[in-house]
């Protein structure tokens, strides 16, 4: 299920939106990509370019 914005604060990667469907969509995107590439670097520095 994708996260919206509590679980992203909790996870301690707030994000800029209020919006539970910004959020939710950004968390989609961000796994399927993730899953579709072998988890490692590439997926690894996807979290650190848009979560940080």
């Amino acid at each position: 299920a994708a996260r919206a914005p509590p679980a992203w604060r909790d996870a301690g990667l707030p994000l800029s939106t209020p919006s539970n469907e910004a959020c939710k969509l950004f968390d989609a995107t961000l796994t399927q990509v993730c899953l579709q590439s072998s988890p490692g670097p590439s997926c690894a520095a996807l979290w650190r370019a848009f979560c940080t």
